[in-house]
């Protein structure tokens, strides 16, 4: 973080336009921090499982047979990798041996130590950014994500190869600059948004942001194709705007499946595979028991069949048009629940 602030500072004083990425590695194995984010959770071991019950309610015997829970395989590697390698005890940081039993436990313990480690890096970075002379801290927008979800045991698994929703949803932040917001005065700071959004859409947003001109805002100067993305900047002025009809997550399954294809819309996750003989699934995150779970296939259930179609519609097109142009379909287009009730079955 300090490499990174100061390497603001020097570009800052060159007066040119800047973009810096700022990686940090955890929370990804070895599941390691110093010791005093292990001790907060020793001391407050119940905020790792408040949610037990609810979690372990789940359909985790048909997991299996429909592919969402990622592969034992998978599971198996934390209880070899875990924390034990690359950690060095004299340097403060907790080396851990586990026994089998214990590994959901300790996983979750220590993923949310070293997320909590990485929240003290951020705000160490985002405190330093406003340190630096004005006209660097006064243009700097910062955008905070991640790459991918992580299951910490729901469904008896860890692991993140999978398309659950604990696996694939992820943080997106966007905080103007101070002088974008003297400029867009209807910016609202603080709203949140349930409309889908995706990574991709993070670079065209930032282009638009840092003023690029839109005829250049494509994957390769003027004369390029659109890129994937579209820019989040609607959402500055109105959390109740629309951008794209579904956010995708992608993988190429283990379950011998072809390409496996999930598009989540303000309510709906619909995942749907390239292999002929795998059937679709469809899943409504309405409900306080169906929050962030997989509970119930509702695929072919009649009262979601105006959802299956709409989403059956999206994935068709986006298969026959190949991976180049696939998603470009889904740009600038409502989601189908975008002004669906918040109540689970009501589906218009």
């Amino acid at each position: 973080t300090m490499f990174a602030l100061e390497k603001m500072k020097e570009l800052g004083n060159q007066d040119i336009p800047f973009f810096v990425a700022l990686g940090l590695f955890k929370p990804h194995l070895p599941l390691v921090a110093p010791e005093e984010f292990f001790e907060f959770y020793d001391k407050n071991e119940e905020k790792c499982f408040e949610d037990g019950e609810y979690w372990s309610n789940t359909f985790t015997d048909r997991l299996g047979s429909l592919g969402l829970a990622p592969p034992q395989s998978e599971t198996n590697q934390y209880d070899n990798k875990m924390a034990v390698s690359d950690a060095q005890e004299d340097s403060g940081i907790r080396e851990s041996n586990i026994e089998k039993e214990d590994l959901i436990p300790l996983v979750r313990k220590s993923y949310y130590a070293t997320v909590r480690y990485v929240d003290t890096l951020v705000k160490k970075f985002a405190d330093g950014i406003k340190r630096l002379p004005s006209k660097v801290k006064d243009n700097t927008h910062i955008i905070i994500t991640s790459d991918h979800g992580f299951l910490l045991g729901e469904y008896g698994r860890i692991g993140k190869w999978v398309l659950a929703e604990a696996a694939t949803r992820v943080p997106l932040t966007i905080i103007p600059s101070k002088n974008f917001r003297k400029i867009y005065k209807k910016t609202k700071i603080g709203t949140r948004i349930t409309a889908p959004v995706d990574q991709v859409d993070v670079f065209p947003t930032i282009l638009e942001m840092a003023g690029m001109p839109e005829e250049y805002r494509t994957l390769a100067g003027k004369s390029g194709d659109a890129l994937p993305g579209v820019s989040l900047s609607p959402y500055f002025s109105d959390p109740k705007a629309s951008t794209r009809g579904v956010s995708i997550s992608e993988y190429d399954t283990q379950y011998d499946s072809g390409r496996s294809i999930a598009m989540r819309s303000k309510y709906f996750k619909y995942i749907g595979y390239t292999k002929a003989s795998r059937k679709p699934l469809l899943f409504d995150y309405r409900g306080e028991d169906h929050r962030m779970v997989e509970r119930e296939n509702v695929i072919d259930n009649p009262e979601y069949a105006q959802v299956k179609d709409w989403f059956e519609g999206l994935f068709q097109e986006a298969v026959e048009a190949g991976d180049t142009k696939a998603w470009l379909g889904i740009k600038n287009i409502e989601p189908i629940d975008l002004h669906y009730s918040s109540n689970r079955g009501v589906n218009e």
